[in-house]
């Protein structure tokens, strides 16, 4: 690892630096001086980030991954040491019962380790978030469409595509480049390779040749009163559709931030240094200027941002009082699967359901309730007075949301058997993630405060209702 190291970052545009690849630093001590950018963390939005900064070969960019690269084709043994595992706080809602909070631990994040499942938000996910933004955001559909289509090329046609008749798709969904083959791969792909930088693929791969059952269960759902079927799935509607996955068609193998932004790119003014974990953010005045690794000696008292009673009972010394950090900490729990006997197999099936589908006979009283909730009884006793504001803004939200056909509330993972998994794409329990105030080096303490507020628990029971009324066993 080297002795401690501090890093600092460089103002203005550096020289043209075209023709040399991007560097991985093995050695602390083999780091320039100083970056015009430094990023920390190379998973999925580190690694874009740097490859966006460093595109125009004008300015030097650093990565600094506190894990190492990672062979995901191959993970064997390995993929338990390349993800973060954090044991979350005992959970009353839970009867006490703690949880494992894995993410990606290697260079690519949890890009490199998830379940590849691509699945995209309707307009009105987007659209929300432009509303609780500032005014003009372009944080929209229409303001985030285009960097969605930027970055991905979706193969959707191949004899390993669902064999059901039902599979369209247009430019609108993932990426505006589409490769439709006239025969059954393998196919050339190099001359979509070629014309776009860094991609990632997403397709169809030999996981879902078997979708007998999953067809049977696609035209069960007609049956259920408004449930819509669109054409193309990430197009900003909801309803039932078909997904593709995260796998490049040629190699059948996994597509994802570090094969479409960092490997093969051909620049020198990327650096990317793994295996070291950044321990203080370096200020002069309200400006960050650079990174250390380890603290000197000297500085007892590291500066930081976040809460201020927080970060004091921790040690370190306040930068900026900033109460949301670490607050508003949301997961998409999946709830207990409803499942019947049957022979077959296959996946790739979804539906991306609002509330007046999931629970028609329920969702004008859920919405009353949950709109009628003093949120400061359900959030954690310190939350300041401006985040509980921000969580009045989605109560609003939300409610007015539960009554309306735009946002999808429910995901209904779809197997190849008679049944499924819901998953609460949007509860309503706000969870935090706090320092360790004895060891702020140390893991995250990680609070879900699962289902501490009751409306999950009857947004939970109206989905496990859906899901075995709609099954085809059931209709």
């Amino acid at each position: 690892m080297g002795p401690p190291l501090g890093i600092s970052t460089k103002r203005g545009a550096g020289e043209d630096r075209t023709g040399l690849s991007g560097r991985h630093v093995v050695n602390q001590t083999d780091l320039k001086d100083s970056y015009d950018y430094i990023v920390v963390g190379g998973g999925t939005a580190g690694l874009t980030i740097a490859d966006r900064l460093s595109e125009s070969c004008k300015y030097d960019v650093l990565v600094i991954e506190h894990g190492d690269f990672y062979d995901a084709a191959n993970p064997g043994s390995a993929r338990g040491t390349r993800q973060y595992s954090i044991r979350s706080l005992p959970q009353p809602g839970l009867n006490n019962r703690t949880t494992t909070s894995s993410m990606g631990f290697c260079v690519g994040g949890s890009s490199a380790v998830n379940g590849m499942a691509v699945m995209r938000g309707t307009k009105t996910d987007y659209n929300i978030w432009a509303e609780l933004g500032n005014e003009g955001s372009t944080w929209d559909w229409e303001g985030m469409l285009p960097y969605f289509k930027r970055r991905f090329i979706l193969f959707p046609r191949t004899r390993y595509s669902p064999r059901t008749s039902t599979l369209r798709m247009t430019s609108t969904q993932l990426g505006v480049k589409m490769k439709t083959p006239t025969s059954t791969l393998p196919f050339p792909v190099e001359t979509i390779r070629e014309s776009v930088r860094a991609p990632t693929f997403f397709s169809f791969p030999l996981l879902f040749t078997n979708q007998l059952l999953s067809e049977i269960h696609y035209e069960a759902l007609k049956s259920v009163p408004g449930v819509e079927f669109p054409q193309d799935g990430h197009a900003g509607s909801q309803g039932v559709f078909w997904y593709p996955v995260s796998v490049d068609p040629e190699t059948r193998q996994r597509s994802y931030s570090r094969t479409g932004h960092w490997d093969g790119l051909n620049r020198n003014n990327y650096d990317l240094l793994t295996a070291s974990r950044v321990n203080q953010i370096l200020f002069e005045g309200d400006v960050v200027t650079g990174v250390k690794f380890v603290p000197e000696e000297e500085e007892k008292r590291p500066r930081g941002i976040g809460p201020a009673d927080h970060l004091e009972a921790a040690g370190i010394t306040l930068q900026v009082d900033l109460p949301g950090v670490g607050a508003n900490f949301q997961d998409h729990p999946i709830g207990p699967s409803i499942s019947f006997q049957c022979v077959g197999g296959g996946q790739g099936l979804v539906a991306f359901l609002d509330l007046p589908i999931a629970a028609p006979d329920e969702f004008e009283d859920i919405a009353a309730r949950y709109e009628s909730l003093d949120l400061a009884d359900y959030v954690a006793p310190d939350t300041a007075e401006t985040v509980l504001a921000g969580y009045r803004a989605q109560q609003e939200i939300y409610a007015r949301e539960m009554r309306g056909r735009g946002l999808s509330f429910m995901n209904y993972i779809i197997g190849g058997g008679a049944g499924g998994s819901p998953i609460n794409l949007h509860i309503t329990s706000r969870g935090t993630i706090r320092l360790n105030e004895t060891d702020p080096q140390g893991d995250p303490v990680i609070d879900y405060r699962a289902l501490s507020n009751p409306t999950d628990v009857d947004l939970m029971a109206a989905y496990l209702g859906f899901c075995g009324a709609s099954s085809p066993r059931a209709i």
